[in-house]
């Protein structure tokens, strides 16, 4: 709904406005909408808007938001797409408490060093434990550069000191049923990529092999 006028100058603007009524109010009214010029702000005692944070450990944390982080929507302006902030959570005498401790600042450089194991058999699922610096929860584990069944990631698990992830690594049977065919060069690369336009993918180069 139209709840604060933004740049009411804009043309095509409305002067005042034009989706002021939201269905909790209204059952029988359910045209929901922003009109040009016009920002719809949430207060903060709105619904949806909290994250539980009491099984965190204490320590600091990223609040980061992304829009559009798949890059859908065409825009003049890619550059005020995200924001974030760094989050103190503690334990104090009176309990859990939460504070602001200002604006993020670059995001430290990301290593990926080793990988274990270094080998998989096909149509198998192994643990894996990726080695590294400052790998953060937001990361996705993928695999590039192989050839033969695609190895894919799931169950991921985060270090909160950012110095491993855990996955659990599964490789698809290879083609070929008595002789299978993994190609001419089995061996992938280990993708750590953020969730963020701006970020480049930490790789790790021939990570692991799959093998018969």
């Amino acid at each position: 709904m139209d709840t604060d006028g933004v740049n009411t100058q804009m043309t095509g603007a409305a002067g005042a406005a034009v989706f002021n009524w939201c269905p909790t109010q209204d059952p029988d009214f359910n045209t929901q909408g922003m009109s040009v010029g016009w920002g719809d702000t949430y207060g903060a005692n709105l619904a949806g808007q909290s994250l539980r944070v009491d099984d965190l450990a204490p320590g600091m944390y990223r609040l980061r938001h992304i829009f559009d982080p798949k890059g859908l929507l065409l825009e003049a302006d890619e550059g005020d797409n995200e924001s974030c902030r760094r989050i103190y959570i503690g334990d104090g005498t009176n309990g859990r408490f939460v504070a602001d401790e200002g604006p993020c600042v670059a995001p430290p450089s990301r290593a990926v060093a080793s990988v274990s194991p270094t080998s998989i058999k096909q149509g198998t699922c192994v643990a894996m434990t990726i080695l590294g610096s400052n790998l953060v929860p937001e990361m996705r584990i993928s695999f590039a550069g192989g050839t033969g069944p695609l190895p894919s990631a799931k169950d991921t698990k985060f270090d909160i000191g950012g110095n491993f992830i855990t996955a659990t690594v599964c490789v698809p049977r290879a083609k070929g049923g008595k002789k299978p065919n993994l190609g001419a060069d089995p061996t992938w690369d280990v993708w750590a990529s953020p969730n963020a336009l701006n970020e480049s993918p930490t790789i790790k180069l021939d990570g692991f092999k799959v093998v018969l």
